[in-house]
């Protein structure tokens, strides 16, 4: 179904929005996260886990934004 789709340059625009709207939440979700917190009953391993979650798909949003356009 992908291949239907493939060379539509406003499916890669749209595409490439929806990145970009995934790239700005998990980006302000991983500085929200590793924010350090004094308030009682927050686990820090949560914390951490929760930020490097949130980094890794800003990483994955970045690597396919450009994956969309050079491919």
């Amino acid at each position: 179904m992908y291949a239907v789709f493939n060379a539509n340059i406003v499916i890669k625009i749209i595409d490439f929005l929806l990145l970009i709207g995934v790239l700005l939440i998990t980006a302000r979700l991983a500085m929200f996260s590793l924010r350090p917190r004094y308030a009682a009953g927050t686990n820090k391993i949560s914390q951490i886990v929760a930020g490097i979650y949130c980094i890794c798909l800003a990483v994955a949003a970045v690597y396919y934004m450009i994956q969309l356009f050079v491919a």
